[in-house]
């Protein structure tokens, strides 16, 4: 079953803060997540690729 995650979910799951998660959304550095409703998503199997997101300068804080 195809799920979705919000930007919140994902930052959980990789570990990282929601705003750095957003950030990089907004960047175009997150593939496969786009905005509905003017919320952010992403695709489950994107989200499981991005596990190991580089820290190129983004600050977690």
């Amino acid at each position: 079953m195809h799920t979705d995650l919000t930007l919140e979910e994902l930052a959980a799951l990789i570990r990282k803060h929601p705003e750095t998660v957003r950030r990089l959304a907004r960047m175009g550095q997150l593939p496969g997540a786009y905005k509905i409703g003017g919320r952010w998503m992403i695709a489950e199997e994107n989200a499981r690729r991005l596990r190991h997101l580089p820290d190129k300068g983004n600050a977690d804080a």
